[in-house]
């Protein structure tokens, strides 16, 4: 474990507070948060569960961070894996918090049994740059979110209960370090399943040079009735209709507009890519499992 102890402090001796921010087009990420609010609830944790996908919602966390330092003693940070990345939703948050001096702040990945990337290591990263400290860590595997396209679904059914158990197990850790003032912090270099040269040449170019490979999002114009479902599918809110679906920048590749057009107007071909990823996957050898940082087991919470 590649850990770092600063001064221990005092723990918190009142009800501690716990921020769940995260972005999730395709669920899974969601589906993790909610175990991490349920297992908090359950060792009385007041919590607050919310989205940043869409810079509103954003805004609205980032006047309550900003206002008040103490709002909440732990922050869950949670992004699926896009391209080796975290979304750029999750990383813009943390990059205009003002300060996580004295926060216990935890990331958390979802990934599809292809590659976690860097994701896990840029979010730990940047929160450490923040000044947080790094109780836990979590990198749970999930359905592959494009693999709906594909003819045999990657990592189906996850996160199951096994994955979950072990995000319980990570909510414990970081309550029980909150609560004891215990100020080791977990370094982020050791959050990766990559290092050295494979780790720089993930990071290079960031999630832009990652999405510029994704498939393509086509419009088929006469397909188009111009219902909406598209717009409403958008978990980014980068659709509009104007009075064709028009996408700005800020697309992050999701495909959930592909997935809820009903007249199959937008479309994406994913006809290499099933093959391009098996071959990454028989190459990497990455092991398709939930691992949460740090490794060794934690004394149960009174």
């Amino acid at each position: 474990m590649n850990t770092k102890r600063q001064p221990e402090g005092e723990g918190h001796k009142g009800r501690l507070r716990a921020l769940i921010a995260l972005c999730s087009p395709g669920g899974a990420t969601s589906r993790v948060a909610l175990e991490i609010e349920k297992t908090l609830n359950g060792f009385a944790v007041e919590t607050e569960r919310a989205a940043v996908c869409k810079p509103a919602e954003r805004d609205r966390l980032l006047r309550l961070v900003g206002e008040r330092q103490d709002a909440y003693h732990l922050i869950f940070l949670g992004s699926p894996v896009y391209g080796f990345h975290p979304l750029p939703p999750v990383t813009d948050f943390i990059s205009r918090i003002p300060s996580l001096e004295r926060i216990y702040a935890i990331p958390f990945v979802t990934w599809g049994g292809v590659c976690s990337g860097s994701a896990l290591y840029e979010l730990a990263k940047a929160l450490r740059e923040k000044g947080a400290l790094l109780p836990a860590a979590m990198k749970v595997l999930a359905r592959h979110s494009m693999s709906w396209g594909f003819s045999d679904p990657l990592c189906p059914g996850h996160p199951d209960e096994t994955d979950l158990a072990k995000v319980r197990k990570g909510v414990e850790i970081a309550v029980e370090r909150a609560r004891s003032g215990l100020r080791t912090s977990l370094e982020p270099e050791g959050l990766s399943h990559y290092s050295g040269d494979s780790l720089s040449a993930m990071l290079e170019g960031g999630f832009e040079k990652s999405r510029a490979r994704f498939p393509g999002i086509h419009m088929d114009e006469s397909r188009c009735t111009g219902c909406g479902k598209c717009v409403d599918a958008c978990p980014l809110g980068c659709l509009s209709l104007s009075p064709l679906p028009a996408r700005s920048g800020a697309c992050v590749m999701c495909y959930e507009c592909v997935v809820a057009c009903p007249e199959e107007a937008l479309t994406a071909d994913f006809s290499r890519s099933e093959q391009v990823i098996r071959e990454r996957i028989a190459k990497l050898r990455e092991r398709q499992t939930t691992v949460i940082f740090p490794e060794e087991t934690s004394g149960s919470l009174a």
